[in-house]
Formats: C-alpha cells, sequence, structure tokens
C-alpha cells in the first residue's frame, strides 16, 4: 500500500513547509514593516528624483539596509 508517497521526498516536504511559512506570515502580519516602508520611500525617491532622501529638500539619512533600498530604487527604475 502506497499512500503518501509524494511526502518521503525531502524537497517536495521542504517546499511545503516554505509556503506553509509564507501562508501564515501573510495571514499574520498583513502589513509592510516600518523598516522597509521607509527604505521603500527612500528608493522611491532615489529612482524618480535622483535623491536618496526621505522627504525631498531634507538630507537625512534614515534607512538602515543600503543594499535593499539600492536595489528597490533600481527595479522602481526599470519597471515603473
Amino acid at each position: 500500500m502506497k499512500k503518501f508517497v509524494f511526502l518521503k521526498t525531502p524537497k517536495i516536504i521542504g517546499m511545503m513547509a516554505v509556503l506553509f511559512f509564507v501562508i501564515a506570515s501573510i495571514i499574520i502580519f498583513p502589513f509592510i514593516v516600518d523598516d522597509s516602508f521607509i527604505s521603500l520611500v527612500y528608493a522611491r525617491n532615489l529612482a524618480q528624483h535622483g535623491e536618496l532622501v526621505a522627504n525631498l529638500g531634507e538630507k537625512t539619512f534614515g534607512f538602515t539596509n543600503f543594499l535593499f533600498t539600492i536595489t528597490e530604487a533600481g527595479l522602481i527604475k526599470i519597471f515603473g
């Protein structure tokens, strides 16, 4: 009797665990964390106005993850 043969494959079990974690995270935390939002504001201003600032005209440094901000700015520039 070969019930649930697909569950014996480690790759399938890992994919199911990741899918469960993603769905549970979306249900439990249905919002953007403020640090990510701040970085996205900086990225948007860099992509659209060429300034790495939160508010145009104010010279501030308030993001914590430079690589994420630069990557998002590039994606915003490419895809709008």
